[in-house]
């Protein structure tokens, strides 16, 4: 894949599929993409076992869970009986807890539901998977030299906020924060500035800033 076939590209199993070949998979920010869909369908996900299990998901991929209650929280979801037969659910909070393959996470969570017409979720599934994907990963053919002088107090307690409250509100004062401290990179300031960009936790900028992998 070419850098602008990944710029052009609107499928999400390509872009991952990419990302797993190139380069060591970085499997923290791979967790993350698919807690940030589940968490895009957290209505859904009414019964308290689900939910656990994207909490501690997320919290094993900072390294603040042990394996054990990774596993702890997916044998809760295994054992949930017939509720494993509902495919959004089963495969939303599998990939949560077990990183399932992307093709399968993406299909499942784009099957029909009540009151949703099949092909326009599904459009609409791949746009939003693909938005994670780029905020999570970048652009992987430019990747950023972050100064550490940029890492102000400032700077990281604004990614630091967004990261553990998931209100990403701050991206463009976060932008003034690092220009502040002296960044000059139109990828990261215009990452931050944009309002179409997408942003939750695993976001490139946000990781760069507070120095995680």
């Amino acid at each position: 894949m070419t850098e602008a076939e990944w710029l052009a590209c609107e499928e999400p199993t390509q872009l991952l599929n990419y990302l797993r070949t190139s380069a060591p998979l970085p499997v923290r920010k791979m967790r993350l993409v698919y807690c940030a869909a589940c968490r895009d369908i957290w209505d859904e996900l009414t019964d308290p076992r689900y939910r656990r299990a994207v909490e501690v998901a997320e919290l094993f991929a900072d390294g603040l869970a042990s394996d054990e209650e990774r596993a702890a929280a997916w044998d809760a979801v295994a054992t949930n009986g017939a509720s494993l037969f509902d495919p959004l659910r089963k495969a939303t909070m599998l990939t949560a807890a077990r990183h399932m393959a992307a093709p399968n996470c993406l299909y499942y969570l784009s099957q029909p539901r009540d009151g949703h017409d099949a092909n326009q979720l599904r459009a609409r599934t791949r746009v939003r998977f693909v938005a994670l994907i780029r905020d999570i990963f970048g652009n992987p053919f430019r990747p950023v030299a972050f100064d550490p002088a940029w890492r102000t107090s400032d700077a990281v307690a604004l990614a630091r906020a967004m990261y553990d409250s998931r209100n990403f509100g701050a991206m463009p004062i976060l932008a003034d924060a690092l220009q502040d401290a002296g960044c000059d990179n139109e990828q990261v300031l215009n990452h931050c500035r944009d309002a179409n960009h997408v942003h939750v936790r695993g976001c490139w900028v946000c990781d760069l800033v507070l120095n995680k992998n």
